[in-house]
């Protein structure tokens, strides 16, 4: 329902716009492919190896992709390049540079209790802030209005607010010394910001015309299903990186409630995904 509101809202914005967004210097239909294709394939790549030393390789050329992609104006022409993007700034790269710092999410055997100390609020009110703004700064950049008048220099700091909100939330879920936040905050928190990022997925999906239609002139393929593409993209992510740390860390709750029957978690699985590895 939300998704469906939020795709007719869109359309009213972009109809009023009278959108049509031409790009003169929008580089060709390969470039884009060959952009976008690598992005993908980083993605996956994360979730295939999860070495330190692979994922941070991956971080490493996530972060290369999307300011090459970025100078040359794919990310602003294509949808799914964008979301391709925003996946490794707001996950991809973030659960890296976690692993590669040694941090972790709690796990089955943590004695963790929500402290009553100023620093424990304090690193739960910015984990929540955190949250929510992943979710708002992604439903501000997809406005149609911020489509109509995005440039490179927009791009770049669209892709800056990405990295740090995915970084600022990964980092505040997981610690290098205990005690953390609990696991049921982190599934709670976690819940809040993909399933927010999955609406607006949902909205691109689910649309029966293009919010930017100008873009047929830069794409090999048409502007809808550039636009569905994205949001499946936005879905994949999700999917292969999120929703198991999530399914992990709910494990971990259900284990650390008291008198809990724990016998049956499967506690190896569990501990891989939350320590991210």
């Amino acid at each position: 329902m939300l998704a469906v509101l939020l795709w007719h809202w869109w359309q009213i914005q972009a109809g009023r716009l009278m959108m049509h967004h031409s790009m003169p210097d929008s580089p060709n239909a390969l470039v884009v492919m060959v952009v976008a294709g690598s992005e993908v394939a980083l993605i996956v790549a994360a979730r295939v190896w999860r070495q330190r030393r692979v994922l941070a390789a991956i971080a490493i050329a996530g972060l290369a992709v999307v300011v090459i992609s970025t100078l040359l104006g794919v990310s602003a022409g294509s949808h799914v390049a964008a979301m391709a993007e925003m996946v490794l700034l707001t996950t991809v790269i973030p659960i890296a540079l976690t692993v590669g710092t040694g941090r972790r999410m709690p796990g089955p055997d943590d004695d963790l209790t929500t402290s009553a100390s100023t620093s424990a609020r304090l690193r739960l009110i910015l984990a929540v802030a955190a949250a929510a703004a992943l979710v708002g700064s992604v439903f501000v950049w997809h406005l149609p209005v911020i489509h109509h008048a995005m440039n490179q220099q927009m791009v770049f700091v669209r892709n800056a607010g990405y990295l740090a909100v995915g970084m600022a939330l990964w980092f505040l879920l997981t610690s290098g010394l205990r005690p953390g936040l609990p696991a049921k905050t982190c599934v709670l928190l976690l819940r809040l910001a993909y399933g927010g990022m999955g609406v607006v997925a949902l909205a691109m999906i689910i649309g029966g015309q293009p919010l930017m239609p100008g873009m047929e002139s830069t794409l090999p393929w048409s502007s809808l299903a550039d636009q569905r593409a994205g949001g499946l993209i936005m879905m994949l992510g999700d999917t292969l990186l999120v929703l198991p740390v999530i399914a992990a860390a709910s494990v971990a709750s259900a284990a650390q409630q008291p008198g809990s029957d724990t016998t049956w978690l499967p506690q190896s699985a569990a501990r891989r995904e939350m320590e991210l590895m």
